[in-house]
């Protein structure tokens, strides 16, 4: 009698947490955007501006009216020139191609106004990997300098989800990423900062990003 109510309470649940999710709100979200991203390192008294654009995936997830959902996001970002500084003193934009790859793991919260409009407000942390070459060239094996970074921080994101008759939206948006940690690997080789690690070695650091952006979505 024990094992058939044991197994009817289970049956139960399981039936719950499939009707709970089929009943869920799911937003795919896909978008580019033009960002500025600006790194500094203290300890050198050095920083960099950098201004590209970034490809972007999204998923939005909330489980039926309830509006506290997850939000989940991967994007790439490519951005050339960069613009360095040290002691306030700048120079003219230098030749290098940087590509970062970010994601983000973050609880939202859904806002409905209108039937046809949702603003999902999002944070949470996000990592960072970060490949660059500089134009330069080793002598020895004529291959460019190459630099990688690991980071993490924290993400902030905004967006208005327009909705159409046939279920697509557009999603204009805005975000912010503040990141506080890094480890860096490899040769830098910039105007004003050089470095040479054979293994990722903590520094100290942080950046600030902002990314405008816009582009088109499904509600599942």
């Amino acid at each position: 009698m024990i094992n058939n109510n044991w197994k009817k309470t289970a049956i139960l649940i399981l039936l719950c947490n499939i009707s709970a999710f089929l009943y869920a709100e799911t937003y795919l979200n896909v978008f580019t955007g033009f960002t500025i991203f600006t790194d500094h390192y203290p300890e050198d008294d050095y920083s960099r501006k950098q201004i590209g654009f970034n490809l972007n995936a999204a998923l939005y997830y909330f489980p039926g009216d309830f509006p506290l959902g997850f939000f989940t996001r991967i994007s790439y970002n490519g951005t050339t020139p960069v613009m360095e500084e040290i002691k306030r003193e700048s120079m003219e934009p230098r030749k290098c191609s940087i590509m970062d790859l970010r994601a983000v793991i973050a609880p939202s919260f859904m806002l409905k106004p209108r039937s046809n409009i949702h603003i999902p407000l999002s944070i949470g942390p996000i990592l960072v990997f970060t490949n660059e070459k500089s134009t330069e060239k080793l002598i020895s094996t004529n291959t460019n300098y190459s630099y990688q970074s690991l980071g993490g921080g924290i993400h902030a994101n905004s967006a208005v989800f327009i909705f159409f008759p046939n279920g697509l939206f557009m999603s204009p948006g805005i975000s912010f990423d503040y990141i506080f940690l890094r480890a860096e690997k490899g040769e830098m080789r910039m105007n004003y900062r050089t470095t040479h690690n054979d293994s990722f070695k903590r520094t100290s650091y942080y950046a600030f990003n902002f990314s405008v952006y816009c582009g088109m979505g499904i509600l599942f």
